[in-house]
């Protein structure tokens, strides 16, 4: 009667090794494939930044351009002269303005690169972090996890028959 408890405990005890493993290895199965699909939307994410930038860029050149329209009116709606030499007041204004434009742009242009590279950084990790879970499921075996129970009970059965 006590050989057949022990032996029924040690059959249990393996199952139960089993399925925790079994569950262990899915559970990181399952981690690898939301970190995979979670690495496919960061890439999506920087697609998305860099057509959003291109639109930003073009938007700011746009608002750029009609406020130099704008200044030239003006200055010629006072009677000067627009295409003026170099270093008269109102070619020194619109010089500025243009410089001001392009520092303008060259700042859309930045922070657009620093949002795409942030969401490619992430979608890194998170393709190191898929490879991690596969690497915990591969390393996990059910049956592995069976006969190493089953067999820590060995000795106590033996011991019993014996």
């Amino acid at each position: 009667m006590c050989t057949t408890l022990l032996i029924a405990s040690a059959v249990v005890g393996a199952i139960g090794a089993h399925k925790q493993a079994a569950a262990a290895k899915s559970a990181a199965k399952y981690q690898e494939s939301v970190a995979r699909n979670n690495a496919i939307i960061s890439a999506q994410n920087a697609s998305d930044v860099s057509q959003r930038g291109k639109i930003a860029v073009d938007q700011t050149r746009r608002k750029v351009s009609q406020a130099l329209g704008a200044t030239r009116t003006a200055i010629a709606g006072q009677g000067l002269l627009v295409d003026d030499d170099l270093g008269t007041t109102p070619q020194g204004l619109i010089d500025d303005m243009i410089i001001a434009g392009e520092l303008d742009v060259m700042s859309v242009k930045h922070n657009v690169e620093l949002e795409e590279r942030r969401a490619l950084l992430q979608g890194a990790e998170f393709t190191q972090q898929a490879d991690l879970y596969g690497a915990q499921a591969s390393s996990i075996s059910p049956g592995l996890a069976f006969a190493t129970s089953a067999a820590k009970s060995a000795p106590q059965i033996y011991d019993l028959i014996s």
